[in-house]
């Protein structure tokens, strides 16, 4: 199934891809998978996970849930931005830019040991006052009961 990277580029039907992006939700970002030809074969988190193993990531770090965490948040960031900027939009909405960021993302957290400010306060690392900027991705429940899904990018937490 894991072909070249560079083929997964502009392949696809254009109106199922621009119909994908203006019904993105951060819950089907997570399951989110790209055309990756014509014959119906796609390219979603597992190939995502294959790739990175390829590249020589270590496999204990690129586990299931760390790739299926950041695949979703890197799918729901780059089709916002290919909404937000619709004359660009083949530049962030492609299986290889969507894995272009997962391993800088892996490069970030195991090779630089850097970790962005809200994970440093959900791992006690932080003050909680820390200033930070968060994106509110969805509202949920009652009038009486809300609570909202905050994310910086990366992780997300419910508050």
């Amino acid at each position: 199934r894991l072909k070249s990277i560079a083929g997964l580029l502009d392949v696809g039907d254009v109106q199922s891809i621009l119909l994908d992006a203006r019904t993105m939700t951060t819950d089907k970002a997570v399951g989110y998978c790209f055309s990756a030809d014509m014959d119906g074969v796609t390219w979603g988190a597992d190939d995502a996970r294959l790739a990175l193993l390829v590249w020589g990531c270590v496999p204990d770090a690129v586990d299931a849930v760390w790739v299926q965490n950041h695949f979703q948040w890197i799918v729901w960031s780059s089709v916002s931005l290919a909404r937000w900027l619709p004359a660009q939009w083949c530049k962030f909405w492609s299986a290889e830019h969507v894995l272009g960021l997962l391993r800088h993302r892996y490069e970030c957290k195991y090779e630089l040991g850097e970790r962005l400010a809200l994970r440093r306060v959900l791992e006690v690392d932080a003050a909680p006052q820390r200033l930070i900027v968060l994106c509110i991705t969805s509202i949920m429940g009652s009038r009486a009961d809300t609570r909202v899904e905050v994310t910086d990018g990366w992780y997300s937490i419910q508050a």
